[in-house]
């Protein structure tokens, strides 16, 4: 059995390398349907691909690998049999074939700009009927990953803040995407919540009802029992925010850091007012994740980024997207029922080990040894498919000097 096992899930930011990984994981943990949410498809060839990958890693009972073998037989029965005995190449692509074919059956995807909230509720429940018909509009789980830097090239003024606009763009990209995704999915989430209320959030006519109109006193719950035996089946509904050590560090980036750091408020703001009606809400501050959307320029100019950056991080090396992605989908689970309104660092350590060492640098350029920078370059998520916004051009006071990983 998986975390997610028969749960709907959405994802935004799904055409980044996180968020691809995020919807890989959900359908990995039992996830009966994930809705990708981005302004570009979710890509099924290259999800096919990083799912048989990481296949490679679980155990051989897991549920995930029979339900795959399951589909690859009723495909190619001839070549499941000879992939017993030996993984030949028609073996491998008839998993291949079959792992398509789960996607096919268990992804959707809703195309839109998070940035407006304009038709994302209308989307979502769109891409839900196209699967699961009107008669369930439940979601149980909600990870946005839209976000990122809106210009990874610009380093903060080194004698001022950046200005008003920069603050804006961030904002909008990190924390305006967030708020309409849980605005849009707010009904869903709590139908997800309240299956014994599955009406709650139905208008007359059977449409979904928007964020502001749900009647919460209908989905009120019974009084707690007087010894809590039973609530660990309770169904509960999860929002994960993906956010960065850079919320919870001054390692520059302040604009950025500033919009994502903007999520743990949400986050705890959600919990305290909606767990009653079973809903929870996290962040989580992902450190350096090697994602090729925003880290292609700077491995293709210094190809031993990463490996400066492991020697900074206790564990040795920077996570991948389906590791983050793991921290991200077990936190939004059930078997994290008592995990809610937190801030959950998930940096390998980084900023326990590291997190002195802009102070030190910003000493040294004070004093006139300014070798390194106060700009982060750990950035949690990717823009490349994401809901980036467009590079705005470079002030003329800017800090020229090394990152942060070079000190």
């Amino acid at each position: 059995m998986g975390m997610l096992d028969g749960l709907t899930a959405v994802v935004t930011g799904g055409g980044g390398d996180i968020g691809r990984a995020c919807v890989g994981r959900c359908l990995c943990e039992g996830a009966a349907l994930v809705v990708s949410v981005d302004r570009v498809a979710i890509d099924s060839g290259k999800l096919a691909a990083e799912i048989a990958e990481y296949m490679d890693g679980l155990q051989p009972q897991h549920a995930f690998i029979a339900l795959v073998r399951e589909r690859q037989a009723a495909l190619a029965p001839q070549a499941a049999q000879r992939g017993k005995a030996t993984n030949d190449r028609q073996a491998l692509a008839s998993q291949y074939q079959a792992i398509l074919a789960l996607i096919d059956e268990r992804c959707a995807s809703a195309q839109m700009d998070l940035r407006s909230e304009v038709g994302v509720q209308q989307s979502i429940v769109q891409a839900l009927e196209g699967k699961v018909g009107a008669a369930s509009r439940r979601i149980h789980v909600l990870i946005t990953c839209a976000g990122g830097a809106v210009d990874r090239t610009q380093c903060d003024p080194a004698d001022t803040l950046p200005d008003v606009v920069s603050f804006t763009d961030h904002f909008t990209l990190n924390t305006a995407t967030a708020i309409n995704a849980v605005r849009a999915c707010m009904p869903m989430l709590l139908r997800g919540a309240q299956s014994n209320h599955a009406d709650a959030s139905n208008t007359g006519d059977g449409a979904v009802a928007p964020a502001d109109q749900v009647d919460l006193e209908s989905i009120r719950p019974e009084q707690p029992p007087a010894f809590p035996s039973s609530c660990a089946d309770k169904p509960v509904a999860s929002v994960v925010f993906v956010s960065s050590v850079n919320a919870v560090s001054g390692i520059g980036q302040v604009a950025y850091s500033a919009a994502k750091a903007a999520l743990q408020p949400i986050a705890a703001d959600l919990s305290v007012r909606f767990g009653r009606y079973g809903l929870r809400a996290n962040a989580i501050a992902l450190g350096t994740v090697a994602t090729m959307g925003a880290w292609k320029e700077r491995v293709a100019h210094d190809p031993e980024v990463f490996r400066k950056i492991g020697r900074r991080i206790p564990r040795a090396r920077v996570a991948s997207a389906w590791e983050a992605a793991g921290s991200i989908v077990s936190l939004a689970s059930p078997a994290s029922a008592l995990i809610t309104g937190q801030c959950i660092v998930a940096d390998g350590g980084w900023s326990l080990a590291c997190g002195t060492c802009v102070v030190t640098n910003y000493k040294k350029q004070k004093h006139g040894e300014g070798d390194g920078t106060t700009a982060a370059d750990d950035d949690d998520d990717d823009d490349g498919g994401g809901d980036g916004g467009e590079p705005r051009p470079k002030t003329s006071k800017q800090s020229t000097s090394k990152p942060w990983y070079e000190l």
